[in-house]
């Protein structure tokens, strides 16, 4: 829950460190270059605000202590599932507050849409 460098952070650093740029019609990045943590002790890190995964037919955005599950239909495309989990709960992904926390659903599910845009090439 409280991990700083995720998996999603490094390509944006191996380019760094390798002295490569993306191609101009390349899709955005999904993370940060992350060097100028590693450099200095003092350095502080605000690119986790919100956080994006996917795997499989699965997808997930965490913002704060709520994390947002979606499953996708491969045959439509389409989330057919989802549920909202509080990481601040004892056992943050056995409940789903999906019904009681309707406008946070709508907002995560509006990030990751906004997020799969961004990373999609087109």
């Amino acid at each position: 829950r409280d991990q700083i460098v995720t998996a999603m952070d490094w390509f944006p650093t191996v380019l760094e460190l390798c002295g490569i740029q993306p191609a101009p019609d390349a899709p955005e990045l999904d993370g940060h270059n992350i060097l100028p943590l590693i450099a200095s002790p003092d350095a502080v890190s605000d690119y986790h605000g919100v956080l994006h995964f996917a795997w499989g037919n699965n997808w997930a955005v965490r913002e704060g202590d709520w994390k947002l599950l979606g499953t996708i239909d491969r045959k439509t495309g389409k989330t057919t599932a989802m549920s909202l989990h509080n990481l601040a709960d004892p056992q943050p992904e056995v409940d789903t507050h999906t019904a009681a926390h309707p406008a946070i659903v709508d907002r995560l599910n509006k990030l990751h849409d906004t997020w799969l845009t961004e990373v999609t090439p087109k």
